[in-house]
């Protein structure tokens, strides 16, 4: 599963362009947040971790200002922790804007998030070394996240 999950489950981006400004959008991880927040940007949900590559950097001053309601996850490297799955359709129940801390590791939230997000929403995670990985959500990719979530569980 790990293999797998290494590879891009959407578009590999350099610019945001391709982004609507309106949409519904969640970002996953301290690199993607802090440029899209720094951009304009208006996220859902922003979920980090204050770690890029597994190295502490600190929570970024776009995150650390960006006004949303704050949330903190544990969620062990290499997991998806229930928690995750559930506060993630908690989340997109409400009109709200929310920030996710994640006690240990954030990645996989990006699959919780697709698993929730509703239809045409983005979510947008970072890929190292390569740039952005823009995914929309539609039936396509929520069909391919659920077998994921179901393989892992």
């Amino acid at each position: 599963m790990r293999q797998y999950l290494k590879k891009p489950l959407g578009a590999i981006i350099k610019d945001t362009d391709k982004i609507p400004k309106d949409s519904i959008l969640v970002c996953v991880g301290d690199f993607a947040s802090k440029r899209l927040l720094s951009e304009g940007f208006k996220p859902k949900i922003v979920v980090y971790d204050g770690k890029t590559k597994r190295e502490d950097v600190g929570v970024a001053d776009e995150i650390t200002a960006y006004k949303g309601e704050n949330h903190t996850l544990v969620n062990p490297p290499g997991e998806l922790v229930d928690e995750a799955i559930d506060l993630m359709e908690k989340l997109f129940k409400d009109g709200k804007p929310h920030k996710v801390y994640v006690e240990g590791e954030e990645d996989l939230t990006a699959l919780a998030a697709i698993k929730h997000a509703p239809y045409g929403a983005y979510v947008v995670y970072g890929q190292p070394n390569e740039g952005l990985v823009l995914v929309k959500v539609n039936s396509e990719v929520k069909d391919k996240i659920k077998k994921v979530i179901d393989e892992m569980v």
